[in-house]
């Protein structure tokens, strides 16, 4: 499990990771900088790397930093 952190000023909390980052139809909200979660699960596409949350929202890998992975067989 990783702990991560949102380095950009807010960061879209997304159902889903998307190809396209105009495509804002599946948006659920924002986080701010600073906002910390853990993740166990992540997905790469053509923008780069997707991290999910406990809850199943997904956020951007480009706004945020790893501050701690305890297991990194998890991250594929």
């Amino acid at each position: 499990m990783a702990q991560l952190e949102v380095i950009v000023n807010k960061l879209n909390r997304r159902s889903g990771p998307v190809a396209d980052m105009s495509d804002k139809n599946n948006i659920e909200g924002t986080v701010p900088q600073g906002y910390i979660f853990e993740s166990n699960f992540q997905i790469t596409n053509q923008l780069g790397i997707w991290y999910a949350d406990r809850d199943g929202y997904y956020y951007w890998g480009n706004g945020l930093v790893v501050m701690n992975a305890s297991s990194a067989s998890n991250f594929r």
